[in-house]
C-alpha cells in the first residue's frame, strides 16, 4: 500500500481528482482526518488529510497498518530560497525543526526523479527568509520523526512577499483568521487571491509529480 499524507484538502484536491479518474474511493472520517482508499490495477493507494502541524503524528491512533506501507508526505511549502519558483516540486533530502538541534536525513526513492531540497519545519503560519534551508512547512519534521523511511514531496506555493500581509493576522503568536477580515484592504484582497491561485498551481504540479512517480513505480514492478 502507498499512503500519501496531505495537511489540507486544498493541497490534495488535484491528486484526488486524478485518482478518481481511475477508481471510486472508500471514504472514512475520524476526528479531523479524512481517508480516501483507491484500489485499481492491483494497487491500493490511501490519501489521508491529516491537518496541519503535528497532525501526521495522530495516524497510528486511526488503526492503520503502516508496517508494510510506503508513506509519502506531500503538500505545499514556502520557498525560503529566493531562487525557487512557485509551482516547483522537490523531494526533501533533509528536514530540521526551527529552534531545535539535529537534522533528519531522508532517502528519496530511485523512481522519484525530482530535484532535492532541504526543509525547515516551523510551529507558526508565516515564515520569513532563512538561509539554512530551501523550504519551510509545519509538518515535515514531525512526520519524519514518526515514520522512519518517510518520503517528503513539496511544491512551492509562496515566497516571502506573498504572505507578508498575514503577519497582521497573528495575535499571541498564533494565526487568527478573523483578524484577516477586518484588516482586509483592496491590496490584501488581491494578495489573498494570488496566494489561493498559487496553492492551486502547486497542488496541480504536485499531483503530476506524484502520478508520474506511481506510474514509473508500477512499470518497474
Amino acid at each position: 500500500m502507498v499512503i500519501v499524507l496531505f495537511p489540507l484538502r486544498a493541497e490534495a484536491r488535484p491528486f484526488l481528482k486524478k485518482l478518481r479518474g481511475r477508481a471510486v474511493p472508500a471514504v472514512t472520517r475520524r476526528g479531523s482526518c479524512e481517508r480516501f482508499v483507491f484500489k485499481f490495477a492491483g494497487r491500493e493507494i490511501a490519501v489521508i488529510i491529516t491537518g496541519t502541524g503535528r497532525g501526521p503524528q495522530s495516524l497510528p491512533e486511526l488503526g492503520l497498518d503502516l508496517s508494510n506501507a510506503e508513506v509519502i508526505l506531500a503538500g505545499a511549502a514556502k520557498a525560503l530560497n529566493p531562487r525557487l519558483r512557485v509551482g516547483s516540486v522537490f523531494a526533501v533530502a533533509s528536514v530540521k525543526r526551527e529552534g531545535h538541534p539535529g537534522t533528519i536525513r531522508l532517502s528519496c526513492p530511485q523512481d522519484l526523479s525530482l530535484p532535492e531540497a532541504t526543509l525547515l519545519t516551523c510551529d507558526r503560519v508565516v515564515f520569513r527568509a532563512d538561509e539554512t534551508a530551501d523550504l519551510a512547512d509545519m509538518e515535515g519534521y514531525h512526520a519524519a520523526a514518526a515514520f522512519p523511511g518517510l518520503t517528503i514531496i513539496r511544491a512551492v506555493s509562496d515566497r516571502d512577499e506573498d504572505l507578508e500581509f498575514l503577519n497582521d493576522c497573528r495575535r499571541g503568536g498564533r494565526f487568527r483568521p478573523g483578524r484577516l477580515l477586518w484588516r482586509l484592504t483592496p491590496k490584501r484582497a488581491v494578495d489573498l487571491v494570488r496566494v489561493r491561485r498559487n496553492v492551486g498551481r502547486a497542488g496541480r504540479r504536485l499531483a503530476e509529480a506524484l502520478w508520474d512517480y506511481l506510474v514509473r513505480r508500477d512499470a518497474a514492478d
